[in-house]
């Protein structure tokens, strides 16, 4: 027994079928409105990974540079592991491009389609239009 009553799948098919009564003008709109955060949200992950990739290579140089001054010094353990560190960090800030890369295409894709559902509504519009505008006229004159 539900809290509000009567058969739990009942509630989901009448949930689903107010669903569908929804006007596709409120579905549009919510979905223009998803594909439009979720387009900011993946650029907004690119840009920052593409700032995780600089701070790594700004790393990199750090350790570099205390490798070569490790080495000057005659620290041969410390400069290995600084050297380490410095590929570590090199690999990771290419990951990080890498990964920046693939989300900044599919974000690309996800704008291709918003500008492609706002082409085909408009493309409907003028259509419909076109056809009022068919009937009103009369063919022979034109």
């Amino acid at each position: 027994m539900s809290l509000f009553g009567g058969d739990p799948t009942e509630q989901m098919q009448s949930c689903l079928f107010n669903s569908l009564l929804c006007s596709p003008k409120k579905v549009t709109n919510k979905l223009k409105y998803n594909y439009a955060e979720q387009l900011f949200n993946l650029r907004f992950t690119a840009k920052s990974l593409t700032r995780e990739s600089k701070k790594c290579e700004k790393d990199v140089k750090a350790n570099k540079k205390k490798c070569k001054q490790a080495m000057e010094k005659g620290n041969s353990e410390g400069a290995r592991i600084y050297a380490e560190n410095a590929i570590r960090l090199h690999n990771q800030s290419l990951n990080y491009l890498k990964l920046s890369s693939r989300i900044d295409a599919v974000a690309a894709r996800v704008n291709t389609a918003v500008q492609m559902g706002k082409l085909t509504n408009n493309m409907t519009k003028i259509v419909g239009s076109m056809d009022s505008v068919m009937k009103t006229m009369d063919v022979e004159k034109v």
